[in-house]
Order: C-alpha cells, then structure tokens, then sequence
C-alpha cells in the first residue's frame, strides 16, 4: 500500500459556518434552539487498493492520478427514513476553516484517510438524518440549489468540451472524486447508497476522538492502457505475413455521464433490471454477495457496476450512436503502447503506461451491442515475408501460390489480401496477371496491365474491367466479359486492399472476465435476456483501469476503421485476441479480448 502524501490541502478542514455563546459538552446529546451547533467526524480515504475482486494484485497507478488539488467540498443533505437518497434534499455547502488534526487514520485498503470536522450551522435546526457528499478536485462544478434532491442533482451531464475536465479531471489538474457507491448494506432488496450518514458530536473534541465517518471516493474516470507483447506478431491466419502494432486510442467512448455513482434502476424499474443483481441464491439456498459487489471492508463494500444516461436506450443505427458516443477517426489513432517491465535489464524496470482516460459506458444485457459498447482501435502495419513459398505441400496445392513482397524497385508498401492472405503490390499484380492471362486466354498479360489502386481501401471487393489497363487480345483493344470477370473473380477471391499496409482492429472492452460470467463460445444465445450469465461482461465502468495487452493478430484487419453493425452483440468472431487486466487502480487475473 503506497502511503505517498499527495494532498496539496491542509491534513484537517475545521467547517465553522456560524458562531454560538452556548457552552458545549462533550457528548452526543442532540442540541436545540437556533444558536445550537453540532460537530461531525469525516474521514475521506482517496482510492488506491482496494481487494475488491478475489483475483486482484497491487498496481496503484501513477501518482498524479491521486493528487487531490483545491478545497474539499462537502455537500450537506438531509434524509428521510423510508425514502430513497434520491429522495434527499440539500442544505448547503459548508467552507472550510482549517486547523491543524490528527492524520493517524489509515485503512489497508486505500490510499489513507484525511480527517475533516464539520460544525454544523444551528440556523438550518436540523440536527438528524445528516448526510455529506464529498467532491474532491471539483472546484468548477455548481453546488446544488437548497431543497433540491440529490437524484436531481445527480442529473446526467454533457462531457464535452470544457465540462470534460470538470466531471472527468486530468493528471493536470487532479481527477474528480465523490463518493463511491457503499454496498455494505446492500442487499436483495435494498441498493448501495452513495451519501454517508453523520454522527452528531457537541464539541469538536468529541468529535475528533470519535472514530469518525469514513467517506470512500473514487474517480468519475475509466482508465484504459494497451501493451504489445511484442514489437511485430506473425499472423495466425498466414504466418508469412508480420503485423506490427503501431498506435491505439479509443472509440464508442460516451458523450454524457452521471456526476456520481447511479445505482437507482439496476435492481427494479426498467424491463431489463436484474432483480438479483446485489445478491443471489446458492444451490443450498442461502443468499450470496454477486459479482457486482466487492469484499466488505468493515462497513464498506465496492459496487462493481453502474448506471449510465444511455443504459438502456435503443441506439439501432449509426447516426443515433454518434449522438451518444465519440466515435473515433484514423487521425486520432496516435497513442503510443505501454511499455511492460524489463526482466533481463535494470532499463525498464518498472512498466511505463501511456493511459488515456474516458467516462463508463455501461448498458443492460438487452444493449450489450458493438455500436454501445466502448471499444479499442489499434492501428498496425502488414508486411509480407520475403519467403515464396507455404509451409507445406498441402497448404501449396489448395490456394494459388504466394507471392511475397521482397524489394521490387519502386514497390509501394500497400498490400492485398484475401481469406485470410496478404500480398505486396507487386506480386498480387503479378499473381493477377498470371490467373487474368488464363482466364482471358491472354499469355502475354503482364502486371504492367494490371491497375490497383482502386482496390485500395476497399473490402472484399472484385476485380472489375477498369483494374487492367491496354489489353490486347490478337493485337486488337480486348475487354473482358462480364462471365471471364466471374470466373477471374473465383478464382483470385474477394479482395481487401490496404494503402502503405495500413489496418486497423476493434476490441470492446471486457469488464467481467469468465471467471465472473458464464463463458461464451460461438452458438450460445447472445444473450437470451440472461442476466445471471452475462450482464456486465462487457462495459467500462468509473474507477476502474483496464490494462490490455495484445496477444495474437488472427486474420487481417481492416483498410479502415472497422464500423459495426450497431445492433451486433459483443460477443462475435474476431481477428485479434487481447488479453485484458480489470483494474479498479488494481491489477487482476487476465481475460481475453478478441479485436476484430
């Protein structure tokens, strides 16, 4: 557990909002009258390792990741017993006096606990059913309105532009932090809560040697890092041909988010709520935690999923995914890899991660789409091997010969593929030549008259009468017919072009691996309205880090950005295997990822 100090606050915020003559005892007899004050204890513990996941191993992150900057805000909110916390309304904002404080409190499990004192103001004379939100490096967001409930001030927000950095924050400037959803007291009928109940004090001292209210923050972002295990991989579908990963970023990354950690509409309200989503029923019938809860801390419990604007909205087309979610472009695809620790060398050492940072992205299982679903664009480069030949007889004797891209004077970088083969420039052109010189019955065919730079970013596209140019068949001008293109096109298969070798993969993200859902496998349901199985086996939810590592590139990628079918499942076949680490700022077991 790292214990690094890295709050650029004074250790202790003294709240004193209002001055009073009455004299104060040192218990927690409720005061009255208008001039009465109150005292409450918080301990605020920054998120670092929390043992939330059986399978987790430290990796606490970067340390401007917990920088908290600016002044703790400390919202007030008054509860009703029977109601909601949506339910809850605000009484104000209480400012900071600071003081100096004891910062003995430390919990295993995070980063450390600073203590704050509030003083209560006598004039709001409400002095039961207390409850604090805290946000840290949250200085720009608006305090809510007094009266208003904190579900409608927990409304959803746009995330662009400048409010990405108010809701999101960045290593600059401190990431937002509010208080993490609390399951401890969660259960088949009840929800985790977000806001914290106070214990009322009659003096500052008592309230110091109280063991406090411990208040849990976490960061509103998602972080997402990618390693390549390798500088080049052979391709599995012809391992003549390297792939190498080149750059990655983003993509389906949300428009909108909720402020804090909305959980109200999971276990009931909509038609895919998952009733038993909190806690189920083991073959002996006694209830059990799910795997939406972590390890109880001692009076905290990690929720390991969330609800967000878009959760259960049906986005059917293109267009109404790109209003919900960026959608990324090749320009955009520039993030380096993560560099995994060195193990031969003192150089290297340590990994080197080069992160990028988003809003969750979370969806029932009715939306557990390719168009919903947060995804990774990798961007790589295919080359062929100079080796001609296949690696066996038989390989030889089902499919044309290969022809490798060795180093043709003036041979461009752009390649040709199809079923799972790829081709430089100049010998698919000449493996054309030789296939359209049959077909068409014309031996003197040469490359020079074959023209394929309309192939070029196509996918699985046919050869037409346009890619020959200056054919000639007894010495008179020939063109083919459309019967010899067919054969032609049997023959050479369907053809994806790719300009300087340029492809790119798509992964959606895993938040549950199979050891926490049902595993899929090509014929299962995808997903029958099985909640139990595999809600939450893909999404990216706040405070967690994936960490992927590319594994295997199965077949070739694609000319361009990959553009789903937005009503496709998440589960498919694919053409890239990543193996994925879940990591709420904590490293877990691998899963595995395909790209496609």
């Amino acid at each position: 557990m790292r214990l690094t100090k890295l709050w650029t606050i004074p250790v202790t915020v003294l709240l004193l909002t209002a001055c009073s003559t009455e004299t104060l005892t040192d218990s927690t007899t409720t005061p009255t009258g208008d001039d009465a004050v109150s005292f409450a204890r918080l301990n605020v513990n920054l998120p670092s390792d929390p043992t939330t996941r059986a399978s987790y191993t430290a990796d606490p992150g970067a340390d401007d990741e917990f920088k908290v900057m600016g002044k703790t805000r400390i919202f007030l909110f008054q509860g009703k017993q029977g109601t909601s916390e949506d339910d809850y309304t605000f009484l104000y904002e209480a400012e900071p006096w600071i003081s100096q404080f004891d910062n003995s409190v430390k919990d295993d499990e995070y980063q450390g606990a600073e203590s704050f004192i509030i003083k209560l103001q006598g004039a709001n004379k409400v002095y039961h059913d207390l409850y604090a939100l805290v946000v840290l490096n949250g200085d720009n967001i608006p305090a809510p309105t007094k009266g208003r409930t904190f579900g409608a001030y927990n409304a959803a927000v746009s995330i662009t532009n400048g409010n990405t950095s108010d809701y999101l924050g960045s290593t600059d400037n401190g990431f937002f932090m509010a208080n993490a959803a609390n399951a401890a007291n969660a259960s088949a009928s009840a929800d985790p809560t977000v806001l914290v109940p106070l214990t009322l004090y009659n003096s500052p001292d008592a309230a110091k040697e109280s063991s406090g209210n411990n208040i849990y923050v976490e960061r509103n972002a998602v972080k997402v890092t990618v390693t390549k295990a390798q500088d080049a991989y052979p391709l599995k579908s012809d391992d003549k041909v390297t792939v190498t990963p080149l750059a990655w970023t983003l993509t389906n990354t949300n428009l909108t988010m909720y402020p804090f950690h909305k959980v109200t509409g999971l276990r009931t309200g909509g038609t895919n709520s998952y009733k038993d989503i909190w806690f189920t029923k083991a073959s002996d019938g006694s209830t059990i935690a799910s795997r939406f809860l972590g390890t109880d801390l001692g009076g905290f419990r990690r929720t390991q999923w969330s609800m967000d604007p878009n959760y259960s909205k049906d986005l059917t087309t293109d267009e109404a995914c790109a209003a919900e979610f960026h959608v990324a472009t090749a320009k955009e695809v520039t993030t380096a890899f993560s560099k995994p620790a060195s193990t031969s060398t003192t150089e290297n050492a340590t990994a080197v991660y080069n992160p990028l940072y988003c809003a969750e992205n979370t969806f029932d299982i009715a939306h557990m789409m390719k168009g919903q679903t947060t995804a990774v664009v990798v961007k790589a480069k295919l080359t062929g091997s100079t080796d001609a030949t296949y690696a066996n007889e038989a390989q030889a004797a089902a499919k044309p010969r290969r022809f490798t891209r060795g180093n043709t004077s003036g041979e461009t970088d752009n390649c040709y593929g199809n079923n799972g083969h790829v081709w430089s420039e100049g010998y698919f052109a000449k493996l054309v030549a030789e296939t359209a010189g049959k077909v068409f019955d014309i031996p003197t065919l040469t490359p020079d008259n074959v023209y394929l730079k309309p192939l070029l970013r196509q996918v699985n596209d046919s050869l037409k009468a346009d890619n020959f140019t200056d054919l000639k068949k007894d010495g008179v001008a020939f063109t083919p017919t459309d019967a010899q293109l067919k054969e032609l096109n049997i023959r050479i298969g369907p053809v994806t072009g790719y300009e300087g070798g340029i492809c790119y993969y798509i992964a959606y993200i895993r938040h549950f691996d199979d050891k926490e859902t049902t595993p899929w496998k090509s014929g299962d349901p995808t997903y029958g309205g099985d909640n139990a199985k595999y809600l939450g086996r893909y999404g990216v939810a706040r405070n967690n880090w994936y960490d992927l590592t590319i594994q295997d590139f199965a077949y070739p990628g694609s000319p361009d950005i990959p553009t789903p079918n937005p009503t496709d499942p998440d589960d498919d076949h694919s053409t890239i295997l990543l193996n994925v680490k879940v990591n709420p700022w904590v490293k877990e077991d691998t899963k595995f990822v395909p790209l496609e």
